[in-house]
């Protein structure tokens, strides 16, 4: 039988990608209120897309 092997990720790798990641979405909201729009607008796309994928987000 072959026994698989999980892979971890240290601890600063973690922090590190949750920094990355809520500091690049709070980079994204300050973009968006500098040019004056409104975040409803980012999240559902101008009402481009569905009620479920705008839930969804």
């Amino acid at each position: 039988m072959k026994t698989e092997s999980l892979f971890q990720f240290s601890s600063l790798t973690i922090i590190l990608l949750l920094l990355a990641f809520y500091g690049g979405t709070y980079l994204l909201s300050l973009l968006i209120k500098k040019d004056k729009e409104t975040t409803s607008g980012f999240m559902v796309a101008g009402h481009g897309v569905g009620f479920g994928m705008g839930a969804a987000v």
